[in-house]
């Protein structure tokens, strides 16, 4: 049989049955400036436990971020978006060493950004301009990082945290990441071109590891293929 307490029913226990340790105290959050009184993102060592993937909680931080603050990213107080990131990776249960190591990468990637003209532009309040869209089509669940629409032309942008290739130069890298989520980026463009196919799409990847940005036309013909993020 299911046994269900509330607060009162179990103080209630506690008395008839003083042998019985039962919590009734009310867990309340601690003020938001005890939190950051001490930044979590403050540089630290740790050892960190070799199965946490450092590089997929890394990348869904980022995007979180991004939908939390598109169009104000690059004029928030730094200290604000940090306290989001804080309270996203107690939410997600992520480990304290894992969790001192994911805001202290954080933190001076953000440092950066907020002084890219880029990132400035993505996240300018454009016309039709989502973050995070997400829409089912030809039964695959499509979610796009950013899309809006400027001067007519609907554009398509893709954040990667992948770490950058060290041995290629900018010409090379920006090559790679093209070619890496083109076929992802033409389906996202397939979409858009299927209910507006008079309208331009342009397609862009933007590396947050070191604010590489590259953009093309979308082409005008292909087939639906699956893509995964």
């Amino acid at each position: 049989q299911a046994l269900t307490l509330n607060f009162a029913s179990a103080e209630n226990i506690a008395v008839e049955n003083p042998s019985i340790p039962v919590i009734t105290e009310r867990l309340t959050p601690p003020p938001l400036d005890q939190i950051i009184s001490t930044p979590e993102w403050a540089p630290r060592s740790y050892n960190l436990d070799t199965t946490f993937n450092f590089a997929v909680s890394f990348g869904k931080l980022v995007h979180h971020i991004f939908e939390l603050q598109s169009g104000v990213l690059y004029k928030q107080p730094l200290d604000k978006i940090m306290l989001h990131a804080q309270y996203w990776a107690n939410e997600q249960l992520i480990p304290m060493a894992q969790r001192h190591a994911l805001l202290s990468k954080l933190h001076p990637l953000l440092q950066r950004l907020q002084e890219d003209q880029n990132i400035h532009w993505i996240f300018t309040p454009h016309k039709e301009a989502q973050s995070e869209y997400t829409v089912y089509d030809h039964a695959q669940t499509l979610r796009i990082d950013r899309t809006f629409i400027e001067k007519n032309i609907r554009w398509i942008v893709d954040y990667k945290t992948t770490q950058r290739i060290s041995e290629f130069n900018d010409a090379q890298w920006a090559h790679y990441l093209k070619e890496q989520h083109q076929a992802q980026l033409e389906r996202y463009a397939l979409y858009f071109l299927e209910k507006t196919p008079q309208q331009s799409v342009y397609l862009g990847v933007y590396a947050t590891s070191d604010s590489t940005w590259v953009s093309w036309a979308a082409q005008r013909q292909g087939s639906i293929t699956m893509v995964t993020d």
